[in-house]
């Protein structure tokens, strides 16, 4: 299979891309920052590509698009994130916060995507899954008022794919991980880990993270009858 997954290089992007590699499907990976880590992710492994993409130009996310139907897509993984998920309290929290964590992160899936779409609607096939969080549910930590926006937009728009293609046999779902201890989250994240650890006997992994976005993928899960999935 051809798999396009967006934050290649991120911690749960680099588990995934490894672990597709490994079983033999084609990955096309973006990355922005972490080109050593990119380049190491191609040289590991003959059927993985890097894509240079910047998130927060237009252009550079345009061009992507533009090279789905070359990669031949099959399934895509929304996996990107650009920013920390902490921010401010809400009160505090300029509108500028909201509208560029939307530019930058709610903008670019809906280019890509529907470029996947639309290549998946001349086979009448596809995979679409999308990386979002338990933030969207329940009571969402402070300071999370805009990440945990964002990602519930992502979490809608991921429900009408679904509605929209499945009869195409374009199957979306979304995976909602619950908090890891990783660079995402910046200085606050051993804090962050503490909190956790005080309700949870020990922190979700990456590797558990990505196996189930590989289940989703490969057909193990059912999409049929769920689209949203939770990792905790």
């Amino acid at each position: 299979m051809n798999i396009l997954v967006t934050g290649g290089t991120s911690a749960v992007g680099r588990v995934l891309v490894g672990m597709l590699a490994g079983r033999g499907h084609h990955v096309c990976f973006t990355y922005h920052r972490n080109h050593e880590l990119a380049r190491q992710l191609c040289q590991a492994h003959d059927n993985v590509e890097g894509r240079l993409v910047d998130f927060t130009q237009p252009e550079s996310v345009a061009s992507l698009a533009g090279e789905v139907a070359q990669l031949d897509v099959e399934a895509l993984v929304n996996n990107a994130y650009v920013g920390t998920p902490m921010g401010t309290h809400f009160h505090r929290t300029p509108m500028a916060d909201f509208a560029q964590a939307f530019r930058a992160n709610v903008e670019p899936v809906v280019t890509i995507t529907q470029a996947c779409i639309a290549a998946m609607r001349r086979k009448r096939a596809g995979r679409i899954v999308t990386v979002g969080s338990l933030a969207t549910t329940g009571q969402p930590p402070a300071g999370y008022s805009v990440y945990a926006a964002t990602k519930a937009y992502l979490q809608q728009l991921a429900k009408s794919w679904h509605s929209e293609y499945s009869r195409l046999g374009i199957w979306s779902a979304c995976v909602l991980p619950d908090f890891m201890a990783t660079a995402l989250h910046g200085d606050l994240v051993e804090h962050l880990a503490q909190q956790q650890l005080a309700h949870h006997s020990r922190l979700l992994t990456p590797d558990e993270v990505a196996l189930a976005i590989v289940r989703l993928l490969e057909g193990e899960a059912p999409f049929e009858q769920t689209q949203t999935i939770t990792v905790n």
